[in-house]
């Protein structure tokens, strides 16, 4: 009941803080897309669209009453659940994507993010259950939960190069992703990463990766092969961290355990219950 009445009043404030500011700025439509305008910047944020159709073209910036503004955020929610959006073009001069600002547009198959945009807020893709594939060109984009939740045809996916972590429930029931490339300087794997990815194959978590949250790959039924790399395990970093990554992955048949390794947990395949498991040692290591 207390976790209950603690998220009615986030979302309490929440709605307030959006009434809040919408009340406070101007809000035009421009060209069929809705806008709120800080006059101060100049700049301009895409707000709530349910009508947008089609392919959704972002511009660089708007002009109203002369004046020029630079389009920079696509609010929070603002083209939320609108199924009728097929495709999305950036603009240049937009930096932040905010919360669920895409979630649950259907009609998305492909999304392609430029290097301007660096700031990724949680469930941004969220139930875009059409989403095939995607691209982020910004290697040092900050991405917060849930990014990709629920995109079931989700197939391939290019992450930022210098991400260092990969946030919870980043890829949490992504069922048709298959395969990932992880980025070379990732060091965190978050909690339920890649939850209920069940038709991933392989994972490599290689050396620089030092801290993995529980359950990160839970109910990973076709997960058959686990490469690791990682040198050592910074499970202290927090509570309990490290146990059951691999929980419910039942497909599990072989770990190749590289010669950087120097420590190795068991516990994270704790209820992986593959039916034989087959380790594979290059290196002299200690538990």
């Amino acid at each position: 009941m207390r976790n209950f009445l603690r998220t009615i009043v986030i979302i309490l404030c929440l709605i307030i803080a959006r009434t809040t500011f919408a009340n406070e700025y101007p809000t035009v439509n421009v060209d069929g897309l809705n806008y709120i305008l800080l006059d101060s910047v100049p700049e301009a944020y895409v707000t709530d669209n349910p009508n947008a159709t089609g392919e959704v073209v972002i511009p660089d910036n708007i002009i109203v009453e002369g004046k020029t503004y630079a389009v920079t955020v696509i609010r929070s929610s603002a083209f939320m659940n609108n199924q009728a959006i097929t495709s999305v073009k950036f603009g240049s001069n937009l930096w932040g994507l905010w919360t669920n600002c895409f979630y649950g547009c259907s009609g998305l198959t492909t999304i392609e993010v430029p290097e301007n945009v660096k700031h990724f807020e949680g469930g941004v893709f969220s139930n875009c259950t059409g989403l095939k594939n995607v691209v982020i060109k910004n290697n040092n984009a900050t991405i917060e939960w849930a990014l990709f939740g629920e995109c079931y045809a989700l197939e391939s996916v290019v992450l930022p190069s210098e991400m260092k972590k990969l946030p919870d429930y980043m890829f949490i029931n992504c069922t048709s992703l298959k395969k990932i490339n992880l980025p070379e300087n990732l060091s965190e794997i978050g909690h339920f990463s890649f939850a209920g990815c069940s038709a991933l194959e392989e994972i490599t978590l290689d050396e620089n990766i030092t801290l993995i949250h529980n359950k990160a790959f839970i109910n990973c039924v076709s997960l058959a092969t686990v490469n690791i790399n990682v040198v050592k395990w910074e499970t202290s970093l927090v509570p309990n961290a490290g146990l059951e990554v691999f929980l419910g992955c039942t497909g599990l048949k072989t770990i190749n355990i590289g010669s950087s390794v120097k420590e190795f947990h068991p516990a994270i395949f704790a209820g992986s219950s593959g039916e034989a498991i087959t380790i594979n040692l290059d290196t002299n290591l200690y538990h």
